[in-house]
């Protein structure tokens, strides 16, 4: 399977580089009031409004607002999370991986196998699952909050439910 190799703190880990949408070198954070604490916060990635996770602050790392985002996702709702940089594409025979030891499963469940590339220790992680399931909730109303005005940029203004005054010049005379 095809990984993408990147760094946390100095360490490795893997994530199966068909859920990556793209690699962001630079971001231009916004954060917003309401935004979930373990979001750093919104970017603009090719005109999608996403929200940047920081890995960091899920290790216990003191949280940073630069680095690499890896924008895990279908293309159309995604998610970044931002590292501390990418190393390389690697293949990778999940025959050759062990289970990860309990203790680093216990400690982080999003943790699946590890192994060995060029003699260092990869950890494979489901970036997705470091999100924790009741701040998915969290994060989807957050989402749908930010979203909302871009959608009625879109039609215009809110319909508020009232008429609106027809325009002259469709086809009747004034």
């Amino acid at each position: 399977m095809n990984c993408l190799v990147y760094k946390i703190n100095n360490s490795l880990y893997a994530v199966d580089a068909g859920t990556v949408v793209g690699v962001e070198n630079s971001l231009a954070l916004n954060s917003f009031p309401g935004q979930p604490a373990f979001v750093a916060g919104l970017a603009d990635i090719r005109g999608i409004m996403t929200p940047v996770v920081s890995v960091h602050r899920y290790f216990g790392l003191p949280a940073r607002r630069d680095g690499v985002a890896l924008v895990i996702g279908n293309g159309t709702s995604n998610i970044a999370f931002l590292t501390d940089g990418v190393e390389a594409i690697r293949e990778i025979d999940f025959g050759e991986t062990s289970e990860a030891p309990l203790i680093i499963r216990a400690f982080a469940g999003c943790v699946r196998n590890m192994t060995l590339v060029d003699g260092k220790p990869v950890i494979f992680m489901d970036l997705i699952s470091i999100i924790p399931e009741d701040q998915k909730e969290e994060l989807d109303s957050f989402m749908k909050m930010v979203e909302k005005p871009k959608e009625e940029e879109k039609t215009g203004e809110e319909d508020d439910g009232e008429a609106k005054p027809e325009d002259p010049e469709d086809g009747e005379d004034q």
